[in-house]
Parts: structure tokens; sequence; C-alpha cells
């Protein structure tokens, strides 16, 4: 009898704070179109700022915007693409240019914008992050072999010239 009561009793308290939420979000307008700028501004106000150095640029902004418009949920979505980016371009930064990372990640953002987060580093669930990682090293090349030095002036040429045939005329390998 005690339990029949409380269960009752449990159902309507359920059945007054649904009501109640309900009427709250129609008060508050939560389900009139909000414009997508101001609200991802509040979740990385840091990244858009133009003038930080650490900022996303406007352009790429615009980009990962107008893409992320035409989904079902365009705030949820630019929201979790920055978040998204930010935790690629952190693991690939080191190693990669900046404007390869971005380029990569804006064409992957076309093909998922629709399931953005299997684009997550950290999820309870198996995600794509490091499949994505692993094609864009196997695409792009490292800033250290970009940036390597392969000409020489002055006696300096004729030394790591004559080196440099040595070694590939006798196949002697560097330890």
């Amino acid at each position: 009898m005690i339990d029949a009561y409380f269960s009752s009793t449990k159902a309507d308290l359920i059945k007054k704070v649904k009501e109640e939420k309900d009427v709250f979000k129609k008060e508050k307008g939560y389900f009139e179109p909000q414009n997508i700028t101001e609200n991802i501004t509040v979740y990385n106000k840091r990244y858009i700022n133009i003038y930080n150095k650490n900022s996303i640029e406007n352009p790429f902004f615009k980009r990962i915007k107008s893409i992320a418009s035409n989904t079902k949920k365009p705030i949820a979505t630019l929201k979790n693409a920055l978040l998204n980016y930010k935790d690629f371009k952190n693991y690939l930064k080191y190693d990669y240019m900046i404007e390869d990372i971005k380029e990569f990640f804006l064409s992957k953002l076309n093909l998922y914008k629709d399931k953005i987060h299997f684009m997550r580093k950290t999820a309870p669930y198996k995600t794509d992050f490091y499949i994505l990682a692993g094609e864009f090293k196997d695409v792009y090349t490292t800033k250290w072999k970009k940036n390597k030095t392969t000409s020489f002036s002055g006696h300096a040429a004729i030394v790591a010239n004559n080196i440099l045939a040595n070694i590939l005329t006798k196949g002697l390998k560097f330890e």
C-alpha cells in the first residue's frame, strides 16, 4: 500500500516538473531560431577574436560556419566543429603546417558535417580521430622535411656533393 502511494505521487511529481519545464521553455523562447554567431562566441570566445594571435582567422571561421549552417543542429555542429578543430590542430601542429591542417580539416568537415561527433579525439565510443590523423600524415609532409636544406654554396657545396656522391655510389648508411 505504501509503495502504491509513493509510486503514484512520484508519477504526479514527474508530470508537474515536465509541465513546468515546457512552460519555462516557452517563456524563454528556446524554440525560436537563434543567431549562430552570438551563441558560439560564448563557447569559443578566444578562437573567434581576430585581434588575438591564437585565434582562428575570419575566413576560416566563416567557412566552418557556412558548412555547419546546412545541418540539422547548426549551433551544436559549429561548437563541436571548433572543438574538434582545436583537438586536431593541437595534435598535429608541432610537426605539420597549420595551413595544411586547416585545408584537410575543412575537406573532412564536408564529409563529416552530419556526424561531427565522429571527429572527436576523446569519446566513450570509437571515433575516427586517429584514422583521420593517420590519413593526414600519409598525405602531407612534415615541416622538417619541407624546410630541409639541400643546396649549399661555395666550397661547402663541393664537399657536400662529394659526400653525397660517395654515399650514393657505395650505398653507405648513416648510423
